[in-house]
């Protein structure tokens, strides 16, 4: 009976220690660059923030804010030289990494949202929705383009 109480909790911390050992998407890489708000290097890879869309850098708002610039600002404040995980990891349409990022275990990407930086294309679209309401950074604005609709008339 004891032996088998032993094993049942060896089994549950080897597992419960795995299950965070990969929600970490170990190991931590540097993040080099920031590239704009949505787009970051880590280590030597390109990487695309996924669930989210941020402003082009040239991208302005309806009364002349420099949103695009505002955003990649936001997202260098904070990761740009810190150690972040990558999780849930996958190559887009244009063959470059596409992943969630995490900083000591924050959704770097829901943050973005959250603090509206970022537009949500389907994922965290509850915490945009607040982001707007309170009228957080991007959306303290007059209005803007949707990144989407910039990229296309630019």
């Amino acid at each position: 009976m004891q032996v088998h109480s032993v094993i049942l909790l060896y089994v549950a911390l080897l597992s419960s220690f795995l299950c965070a050992f990969t929600s970490l998407g170990i190991p931590k890489q540097k993040c080099t660059k920031v590239i704009d708000g949505d787009t970051i290097v880590v280590g030597k890879k390109k990487v695309r923030l996924s669930h989210i869309d941020a402003p082009e850098l040239k991208q302005k708002s309806y009364d002349g804010k420099p949103i695009g610039i505002w955003s990649k600002k936001y997202l260098e404040k904070l990761i740009l030289g810190k150690y972040v995980n990558l999780k849930d990891t996958k190559r887009g349409y244009y063959k470059r990494v596409i992943a969630k990022v995490y900083l000591n275990g924050e959704d770097i990407n829901l943050k973005m949202v959250k603090r509206g930086y970022a537009i949500s294309m389907d994922y965290y679209g509850f915490v945009m929705n607040e982001a707007k309401r309170s009228r957080r950074g991007i959306f303290k604005t007059l209005g803007f383009n949707h990144p989407r609709v910039y990229r296309r008339l630019n």
